[in-house]
C-alpha cells in the first residue's frame, strides 16, 4: 500500500512467539520498556483500539504529550476530551497531522489491520526461549517481508532523544529484552 506518511509499529512482544498479551494485559511490567515506548512515542500520532484504550489505567489516560486516536467498530464511541474515535484505518491515517510520526499501539487487531500502512516496527523482544511467560494473544506477520535491522539503524531511526544502552539489551524484574528495528523489505 502507497502512502506518503511513515507509520510505524510499536510493541513489546516475547521471543520467538511474539506474545503480546494475556486477558487484555501486558504479561509482564517492565519499567524500562515503558520508558522506551514513552520516549518513542512522544510527540507524536498513537493510534489504538478500543481494547488497549481500556487497557490503559485511567490515571494514564488519554497519552500525555501524544494525539490519541481510538479504533472502534462502534461509530458512536467517545473517548472523553482530545482523543479522536475513528471506525476505520484509514480514517484514523486520515486524522494524524501530516507532521508528526504515527505509531501504531494496539492490539493485536489493531497491528493486523494496520500492518500493510507500516514501513517500521519498533519491536521490543523479550527473550522467552522456555516459553514461562503465558500469553493468548499473539503478534502475527510474515517474517520474510520483514527484516531486522542492526542496532546501529535502530539508534539513527530512534534519534538522540531516545536513551537506550548500548547493545540495545536490558535486563529487568529477571526478564532480558532486546529493543529492535524491523524495516519492510524491497521486494
Amino acid at each position: 500500500m502507497t502512502q506518503s506518511r511513515s507509520v510505524s509499529l510499536i510493541l513489546a512482544a516475547t521471543d520467538p512467539a511474539f506474545g503480546i498479551g494475556r486477558k487484555g494485559q501486558l504479561p509482564w511490567h517492565l519499567k524500562g520498556e515503558m520508558k522506551y515506548f514513552k520516549q518513542v512515542t512522544t510527540d507524536s500520532t498513537v493510534i489504538m483500539g478500543r481494547k488497549t484504550w481500556y487497557s490503559i489505567p485511567v490515571e494514564y489516560r488519554p497519552l500525555v504529550n501524544r494525539k490519541n486516536v481510538v479504533i472502534s467498530r462502534d461509530p458512536s464511541a467517545c473517548y472523553g476530551t482530545g482523543v479522536l474515535a475513528c471506525t476505520s484505518v484509514e480514517s484514523a491515517l486520515g486524522q494524524c497531522d501530516k507532521n508528526k510520526s504515527i505509531f501504531v499501539i494496539g492490539g493485536a487487531e489493531i497491528y493486523k489491520a494496520c500492518l500493510p500502512y507500516a514501513d517500521k516496527m519498533f519491536i521490543t523482544l523479550i527473550k522467552d526461549e522456555s516459553n514461562k511467560i503465558k500469553c493468548d494473544t499473539f503478534f502475527r506477520f510474515n517474517q520474510n517481508e520483514w527484516q531486522m535491522q542492526p542496532s546501529e539503524r535502530l539508534k539513527e531511526a530512534l534519534g538522540k532523544d531516545v536513551d537506550i544502552p548500548d547493545n540495545c539489551s536490558v535486563t529487568e524484574d529477571g526478564l532480558e529484552y532486546t529493543f529492535t528495528l524491523w524495516e519492510r523489505r524491497n521486494v
